[in-house]
This record gives structure tokens, sequence and C-alpha cells, in this order.
């Protein structure tokens, strides 16, 4: 995920919630394997993140 700052910086954060600032010409496309780590990386969050809330939830999701 990225936001852009209103002095052009931008701000730049995991999936996992690791932030960091870079100058806009510090950035480049990702490429395809970088994007689908990220994508994984996402959905094994999302998995984990469900399977914990079932688990509080006793298996039951409202």
């Amino acid at each position: 995920m990225r936001q852009t700052h209103r002095d052009g910086t931008v701000l730049l954060i995991t999936p996992t919630g690791y932030a960091w600032t870079a100058a806009p010409g510090d950035l480049r496309p990702a490429t395809e394997e970088e994007r689908a780590a990220y994508d994984a990386q996402v959905c094994g969050i999302q998995w984990e993140r469900d399977a914990l809330y079932r688990q509080l939830r006793g298996g039951a999701r409202s």
C-alpha cells in the first residue's frame, strides 16, 4: 500500500504494518514476483486472522 504526502514523499506500508517513507525518485514498479509475494503474504495474514476469529468465536462467525 502507498500513500502520497503533500510534500511528494510516499509512505509505503507492508501487510504486517511496517511503514517507511520514500522519495518519488526512489520508487519503481513492483516486479511480478514481488507482487505475487505481497499477495501471498496478504492471503496468509487474512487466513490466520480468520482462523483466529473462528477460534475465539467457537467456530461461528456473525
